[in-house]
């Protein structure tokens, strides 16, 4: 019996996604500590001086690791989750392509998903929204259909 393909889409879906939720984990551990890190010699540095009297150097170790704070604030951790963004959305144009071949497969149909313009997330939208469409046509009852929760792609 051949395995269902909503459970095989589940399986990829879950292990890329479960994949990079503990890799964010980890590096969002990372930026947190970086931060205390800061903080900790920031707190150590200013102990350290006289406040009443060094009020220069009291400024110098503020810009220095405030610097260093946003550094990690507003590059680092900005950046990483601009690239969790585009992960995402990777994972989700293969799930997506991955569904358009299975489909293909398992309903006979003579469309190639290269067959369509366009590419990535549009196209296999296209192309599953094609399969949709001719089911209809076919069968009158859209909720049927085991490939349905895909149309909130569009």
């Amino acid at each position: 019996q051949e395995p269902v393909p909503h459970l095989i889409l589940s399986s990829i879906a879950f292990d890329s996604l479960e994949d990079l939720n503990r890799y964010i984990d980890e590096i969002e551990y990372k930026f947190r500590s970086d931060k205390n890190n800061t903080n900790k010699r920031y707190n150590k540095e200013l102990s350290r001086i006289d406040p009443n009297i060094d009020s220069d150097r009291k400024r110098e170790i503020q810009e220095y690791y405030g610097e260093e704070f946003g550094t990690v604030e507003e590059i680092f951790t900005k950046q990483f989750r601009y690239s969790i963004l585009i992960t995402l959305y990777s994972i989700l144009e293969m799930i997506l392509t991955d569904l358009c071949y299975q489909l293909r497969r398992l309903k006979k149909i003579d469309l190639e998903l290269e067959e369509l313009k366009g590419m990535g997330i549009e196209r296999a939208r296209r192309y599953i929204w094609i399969k949709l469409s001719r089911d209809q046509e076919t069968s009158r009852d859209f909720s049927k259909t085991p490939f349905i929760a895909v149309d909130v792609v569009a």
